[in-house]
């Protein structure tokens, strides 16, 4: 048991390496973090990005945690995703 989820938390990490390096993601990322914030952190712009994700709670940790390690204001991402949840 314990193999399967050392398994499945190295294919998660893999997953969100390699979305965090991802043209769109990164393009996203820079694009809000350079432009000026009309919500606090951009909590609106990521809450935006990730609403199709929140009815599938793993590709929401992948793709927010993606978005983090792409340079996203941390904070801003936890606060979308905390909205999302409810």
């Amino acid at each position: 048991m314990e193999n399967t989820i050392t398994t499945q938390a190295e294919k998660m990490a893999v997953l969100i390496e390699q979305f965090s390096t991802d043209v769109d993601i990164v393009s996203f990322v820079k694009k809000t973090e350079n432009s000026i914030a009309t919500t606090r952190d951009h909590y609106g712009n990521y809450m935006h990005f990730l609403t199709e994700y929140a009815s599938k709670p793993t590709a929401l940790h992948v793709i927010s945690r993606s978005l983090i390690m792409a340079g996203a204001n941390v904070d801003g991402v936890l606060w979308a995703v905390k909205i999302l949840k409810g």
